[in-house]
């Protein structure tokens, strides 16, 4: 009985554990702001508006981002936080508009 007992709290710690680690980690939330936040971008919108909006980008890549409509441009990450298969990625050309917003 008393493995039993063992093993139920082992299972109750991990499944406590993911809930955790899903729903209340800091950078859960964090994911969680982000993809609601990204609701309320636009292609058009400025930098500066998106910016206000979203926040600081987890990652830029600057080295020349081919974008859907322009030459070159800029790619501003921001994570969705524990076990998200990609994060929310937000194309801005070198006009500083949003060209495309991704998020899969």
């Amino acid at each position: 009985m008393s493995k039993l007992k063992i093993l139920l709290v082992i299972l109750l710690l991990i499944t406590f554990g993911i809930l955790y680690l899903m729903f209340f980690h800091p950078s859960s939330i964090k994911g969680s702001k982000n993809f609601e936040h990204s609701k309320n971008i636009y292609r058009g919108m400025s930098l500066d508006s998106m910016m206000m909006i979203m926040g600081k980008p987890d990652k830029i890549l600057n080295d020349n981002f081919s974008t859907y409509q322009s030459d070159s441009g800029k790619l501003y990450y921001y994570d969705l936080g524990f076990a998200a298969a990609d994060g929310i990625n937000i194309i801005v050309d070198t006009t500083e508009r949003v060209r495309a917003v991704i998020s899969e």
